[in-house]
């Protein structure tokens, strides 16, 4: 099995890879790195259970047909939702970064954010299994 970043044709993006780019911009290098190495440490876990959700570096999501690689950065949680497609590929969908603990006033606008972010997932993953080509490695 082997690890790739879905490819979104209309927006000319790997979801994830582009999330990770975007996510180390506003810390310093050696913050950004120790992040990714902890994030490439969880993705190697589940790549090498065969894309098994193991918590607590993986959970299934109830009501979806993939799950979440969860990797906590102080106050953030970050989430990086998969599938494994015919056994052979290991799929990074989506990601999405959130407070560990929802702010005071915040928890309905933080829930529907997550909401609409699972459901985008949930498209990337329909549009894999049509077009199982769409994808960039995985470095």
């Amino acid at each position: 099995m082997e690890v790739v970043y879905y490819y979104d044709i209309e927006q000319k993006v790997a979801p994830v890879k582009n999330f990770f780019t975007q996510y180390g911009k506003n810390l310093n290098k050696e913050h950004t790195d120790s992040v990714m190495a902890q994030i490439k440490a969880r993705i190697d876990f589940t790549l090498d259970h065969n894309g098994q959700a193991i918590p607590p570096i993986a959970k299934t999501l109830r009501g979806y047909s993939f799950f979440e690689i969860m990797c906590q950065d102080g106050k953030t949680l970050i989430r990086i939702f998969y599938f494994c497609h015919n056994k052979k590929k290991l799929v990074l969908l989506n990601a999405i970064d959130k407070p560990a603990r929802y702010e005071k006033g915040q928890r309905k606008k933080t829930i529907k954010i997550i909401d609409e972010e699972l459901i985008i997932a949930d498209q990337y993953r329909k549009k894999f299994i049509q077009c199982p080509n769409n994808y960039e490695e995985y470095e």
